[in-house]
């Protein structure tokens, strides 16, 4: 039995089973299998997967079929499926896929008409689906009627036809009869209720379902099969035209627009012009050339445009070529950044590069796109997203009308993994597993095991954040395409077929930074031609005035900026390196920065790790310092550096480093390096190494960070007024304004006689926009200063909400506000134990009182599967669960931990009993090292029902 209609995982939720699933509960040694989902998103996981199992792959999809596609109302039809079966025959079967997606205005289900069946070349067969009209199908060589389980009146009328061609088809919802209770709790609302035929039946099962069907019906499915004669999957080839100038004449061109002279302040050395040589043959060995035209094309259309485009992304900042064309802002040369980190030497694949465009503007740039290479040849790729472990959970517990309070402690206890962790698609079942809650859990409703069965499957599709395609053929030819614009391919299969993919990303900071140039009159080339050395913008920095600043205004950066203080641009882009979990834990960040203020001995192992290292204190902080040392000391291949970098990238740890010691060993003793020392340069690796940063992306953010230091520094007021304008909320703003008023800067929420739609700048002073008044929204506004303009009157309603307006930037200090005289007297409070403390002033080691806002809960286990392995598989019994705390004062944040010692005291009623946003008083002790307040008593300070929990002294 050939199973000419599979539905897989990629039906996104109206059917259950990965591919390799369905292709498993084919049998022994199955011929061929056509893929029929909804969309085409599956195609190039099927042609992989069936070609890996010795499978004839068939690709397919369904549509429904009815009388008029655009018809508003609801229509009911068949759904019939279409199959390729030749390469051009795939072709049409993605442009019907896409004009059905375009039909698709109303249901969400691709539609179609049975006069554009009808029109179907013989390179797409058509089964025609239950209960289809007969009348409206003509009798072409390509239309099948289908014989299906669980449908047997029309079984038995189409074994009556006579003149059409028939076939038994199977109409599976999962692989195999034990997935039937996954299916339903996947499928939800979605699911489909049939007596038979919901699983991939056997030949012998469809045989008794289907008694009408005979032998010939039977046989047809290997006929059709035959019909089918693809060889491959298209291919995309590279973008391209008669370019007027080729790289070498734009890169001279480069040199010049950069103010490179051989005599002058920036001189071009030979240095920088073996480099670029260097370069230009690589992409030129490579056939790179084109795709860098392309992107020149669009990052210098962008920029003569006008656009702040931001100086880098990731690793394109290592390239001296994309510095001399434009496409990046950063030198390579002078930041000593590495090309090979950028370019795979070992890899045909093009190169990533990554672009940030103000975030207001992104769609523009890809109009630009649109408009340069075509409408039908650019689009936006998808992304298939599938279950994590926490909406899995989340979803088996609606499903199984479980309380969804009572699963938030097992959501609380789950660790996020790279996709490199052995562990990292079960998450599910280590939580449930290894943790005393989820077992627990598990006890009470055993069905919640399905929440590790679901996890990692296909959810539901949705357009990537980012990602652009362009072909040098229009998208149809390799993909069905919606009606928005986005292919059903996602990156990993544009990859497979060789398409052009362009990361355009839009970056809030960007729209901050071209909004306040735009008020102070310069342009973004003032910006990058501006030296790195202004001592006012790292004082901004070192006066903790971190409100806007890019990067800075998050915890770990301020932690480690108040720790070291920022001397110049290279502390910058160090501290954006070591602001992440992996170094903050590992110890690579305390020993850079005691290196860096002189409180510990720089080590001299050797001279390439010292020469590695000179811009980080011997400490290896970044993935281009473990490349340079693993091929001049171990003496490793290119292959086995690129293999390092990736672990590295993916976060893998020293247990995939520590399979490249011997090698590393043997390397270093063949240019004269001992063992001994050879393994503590490896042990640094495996170490600091493991969780090294990029520091082309660590340069390029730095950079942007220093531009805002820079700004806010010299035009307070204006960059003010560009962050208020691009906020991402009114907490933001709040943190905006406190600065401002500290740094005695003058601001009124809303000005009725002079305010606009939003914030500006006006008089020396900052005031808000019109619609920060609650209830006036853009058009109201826009009312309001026509009538002002025109001495008209306002109507009553406007004249109330002007005369006193109400705007979230009233009380900015709101903690100061309610709770001044607990700051003020502490004693009156019975607080005795040397007054209530600011937040931003908690920072040695000793006890403290504060008040804090509950901003974030997190319950945490001792048994979570990350920590056990960290321990050696030594289980906790007793009190295991912790719980960690995001507080929040008028001054900034901070991380409490109840231990769970106390967590059954303090930790519970938090949990259970508060909200975020609640105050509270806090007391609680600082130890040497991380900022970390571990709390040991606290008061609730609001609200009539408080919990009776004891006072703070």
């Amino acid at each position: 039995m050939i199973h000419l209609r599979l539905r897989t995982e990629f039906s996104f939720r109206r059917a259950y089973g990965r591919p390799s699933q369905v292709l498993d509960a084919l049998g022994p040694n199955p011929i061929a299998a056509g893929i029929t989902d909804t969309g085409t998103w599956g195609h190039v996981t099927w042609w992989k997967q069936c070609r890996e199992a010795g499978v004839k792959p068939i690709l397919g999809a369904e549509v429904l079929c009815v009388p008029d596609p655009l018809d508003k109302t609801r229509q009911t039809g068949p759904m019939v499926a279409l199959l390729a079966t030749s390469e051009k025959g795939l072709g049409e079967l993605y442009r019907l896929m896409s004009r059905a997606n375009g039909a698709d205005q109303f249901y969400y289900v691709p539609r179609t008409s049975y006069d554009q069946l009808n029109k179907t070349s013989p390179g797409i067969v058509v089964l025609s689906g239950a209960n289809a009209d007969l009348g409206a199908l003509k009798d072409r060589e390509n239309v099948w009627l289908e014989m299906t389980p669980g449908n047997s009146a029309w079984n038995r009328r189409v074994a009556s036809e006579k003149g059409w061609k028939k076939v038994v088809t199977g109409n599976n919802l999962y692989p195999r009869t034990e997935d039937n209770e996954v299916y339903e709790i996947l499928a939800g609302r979605n699911r489909r209720t049939r007596i038979s035929g919901t699983h991939i039946q056997s030949h012998e099962e469809l045989a008794l379902d289907i008694p009408q069907a005979g032998p010939s019906e039977f046989a047809a499915s290997h006929q059709i099969a035959g019909l089918v004669d693809i060889q491959g999957l298209p291919q995309s080839v590279m973008v391209t035209e008669d370019w007027p100038k080729d790289l070498l004449t734009l890169c001279q061109e480069g040199i010049k627009y950069r103010g490179f002279t051989k005599t002058g302040k920036l001189r071009w050395t030979a240095a920088y012009e073996a480099r670029m040589k260097h370069e230009l043959k690589m992409l030129r060995d490579k056939d790179f050339e084109d795709y860098f035209h392309v992107i020149t094309d669009m990052v210098v259309g962008a920029k003569d445009a006008g656009m702040f485009v931001g100086p880098a992304r990731g690793s394109a900042a290592g390239s001296l070529v994309c510095y001399l064309l434009r496409i990046t802002d950063v030198d390579p040369i002078l930041h000593d950044l590495m090309f090979e980190r950028f370019v795979d030497v070992t890899r045909s694949d093009l190169p990533d590069i990554d672009i940030d465009f103000p975030d207001v503007k992104r769609e523009d740039v890809i109009q630009q796109l649109r408009d340069r290479w075509g409408e039908d040849r650019v689009g936006r790729f998808g992304t298939v997203m599938r279950y994590k472990p926490k909406s899995a959970i989340g979803d088996v517990a609606r499903e199984l009308n479980i309380p969804l309070w009572e699963v938030e402690d097992v959501k609380g206890t789950i660790t996020d993994r790279s996709s490199g962790d052995e562990r990292a698609a079960f998450g599910v079942a280590d939580a449930l597993d290894d943790t005393e809650v989820g077992r627990a859990l598990v006890e009470k409703y055993p069905g919640m095991r399905l929440a590790g069965v679901i996890e990692g499957h296909a959810r539901q599709s949705g357009m990537h954040a980012a990602g652009v395609l362009v072909t040098e053929s229009p998208l149809t030819d390799f993909a069905a395409v919606t009606r928005d614009g986005m292919a059903q391919i996602d990156k990993k299969d544009a990859d497979a077929l060789g398409m052009l993919k362009i990361d355009c990303l839009g970056l809030r900071t960007l729209s901050v930074l071209e909004d306040c140039l735009a008020q102070i009159g310069k342009d973004p080339e003032w910006l990058n031609n501006y030296p790195l050395d202004d001592e006012e913008a790292f004082e901004v920095l070192n006066e903790e005035r971190y409100a806007g600043i890019f990067q800075f205004e998050g915890y770990a950066l301020q932690a480690l900026c108040r720790e070291m203080k920022i001397r110049d641009f290279s502390d910058i882009a160090s501290i954006t390196a070591l602001a992440r979990p992996g170094p903050l834990h590992c110890g690579a960040a305390s020993d850079f920065v005691a290196r860096r203020l002189g409180t510990q001995k720089i080590e001299e192992l050797h001279p390439i790790l010292t020469e590695a290292a000179s811009d980080s204190y011997g400490t290896v902080i970044y993935q281009e310092q473990v490349m340079k040392v693993c091929r001049e000391m171990g003496q490793f291949s290119w292959e086995d550096v690129t293999m390092i970098r990736r672990i590295m990238s993916q976060s893998f740890g020293d247990e995939f480093f520590a399979r490249y010691w011997e090698k590393f060993r043997k390397g270093a003793a063949s240019v004269g390096v001992d063992e001994e020392t050879a393994q503590i340069v490896w042990d640094k690796i495996c170490t600091f190494g493991s969780w090294a940063f990029n520091k082309s992306h660590a340069v390029s953010y730095g950079l942007i960070s220093y531009w805002c230091c820079l700004l806010k520094a010299h035009h307070p007021l204006e960059f003010g007024a560009a962050c208020l304008r691009n906020t991402k909320g009114d907490d933001q703003a709040i943190k905006i304004l406190r600065e401002l008023m500290t740094e005695g800067v003058a601001f009124t929420p809303v000005d009725p006689d002079h305010s606009g739609l939003t914030w500006e700048v006006h008089e020396g002073r900052l005031i808000g926009g019109l619609t920060n008044i609650k209830g006036i929204g853009p058009a109201k506004a826009r009312d309001i200063m026509r009538r002002r303009d025109e001495g008209k009157p306002m109507t009553p309603g406007l004249a109330k909400a002007l005369l006193d307006p109400e705007t979230p930037f009233d009380r900015p200090f709101e903690a100061k506000d309610r709770f001044g005289d607990m700051y003020d007297n502490p004693s009156d409070h019975g607080i005795n134990s040397g007054g209530v403390s600011r937040i931003q002033d908690i920072h040695e080691a000793g006890e403290y009182v504060f008040i804090g806002k509950l901003v974030q809960r997190k319950l945490r286990d001792m048994n979570e599967a990350f920590t056990v392995a960290q321990r050696g598989g030594r289980l906790i019994k007793g009190r295991t669960r912790f719980l960690n705390l995001v507080l929040e004062d008028d001054s900034g944040q901070i991380i409490g931990k109840v231990t769970r010692d106390r967590y059954h005291k303090l930790g519970k009623p938090i949990v259970e009993e508060m909200n975020n946003g609640d105050y509270c008083l806090f007391k609680g002790i600082v130890r040497d090292g991380w900022r970390i307040v571990y709390i040991k008593k606290w008061r609730y300070l609001e609200g009539k029902d408080a919990p009776p929990l004891e006072a703070v002294n």
